[in-house]
């Protein structure tokens, strides 16, 4: 009995991660998109609440950082990606994923 509520336990809280992780990469995703549909507008925006024009050319350097290194932050996270999925890939058509232990085996008496 105390086995079959450790695989429960273990399957909750495998889905729970599982959703939580999903969650994060849409809200990750949709400020991606939002980023760079309206980055244009909010660069102009933010730029008039300064007085003068040294400061605004402070803001518009520092904003055109924030954009090189965003651009660079999730270029190489695309990469990272593709390379992971293509080693899972060759790595399942080797047979990798016919030696992984199904969670359900976790307990030695069952």
């Amino acid at each position: 009995m105390a086995c079959s509520s450790a695989k429960h336990a273990i399957t909750t809280e495998r889905s729970n991660s599982t959703l939580q992780t999903v969650s994060d990469r849409t809200h990750l995703s949709r400020a991606l998109v939002f980023n760079l549909i309206y980055h244009r507008d909010i660069q102009s925006g933010m730029l008039l609440l300064f007085q003068n024009d040294g400061t605004r050319q402070v803001a518009k350097e520092i904003l055109k950082d924030i954009q090189v290194n965003t651009s660079i932050y999730f270029g190489t996270l695309t990469v990272v990606n593709i390379c992971l999925g293509i080693a899972t890939t060759v790595s399942d058509l080797a047979g990798g994923a016919a030696a992984s232990v199904p969670v359900g085996h976790a307990c030695p008496r069952c």
